[in-house]
């Protein structure tokens, strides 16, 4: 197999992921949604391209945390749907993951608020 048609078949793994993923997982329509104002807010604000860059990359970090999460849950269920102590410590623990990417955002968007209001209205 040629190296365009595995990264074709790369590509279409990935979107087939997503689509499945944006039709029933109800955080990662509301992440894409907070990704889509972000988008539009940073448009209005020009914060520059720095801040730009950093915080849709944080962002998209987000969404994939919560596609990787979304994936162990599901991988969890398989094994087993009775109550486990280990797959509850996994699913926490990759809940966690997703906890420490969204405070990583919100720390980087007060920054940049931060950085913004000083350097515009002080």
């Amino acid at each position: 197999m040629g190296i365009y048609r595995k990264l074709a078949n790369s590509w279409r793994y990935s979107i087939d992921g997503l689509a499945h993923a944006w039709k029933t997982e109800a955080s990662i329509r509301y992440e894409v949604i907070m990704l889509a104002l972000a988008v539009v807010l940073l448009l209005i604000i020009r914060p520059g391209p720095a801040w730009s860059s950093a915080l849709l990359a944080a962002l998209l970090f987000l969404i994939g945390m919560e596609l990787i999460n979304s994936s162990l849950e599901r991988a969890f269920n398989l094994y087993s749907s009775e109550f486990h102590e280990l797959i509850k410590q996994g699913k926490d623990m990759a809940s966690a993951a997703i906890l420490m990417a969204i405070v990583a955002n919100a720390l980087l968007w007060a920054g940049m608020f931060w950085d913004i209001c000083s350097e515009r209205f002080c």
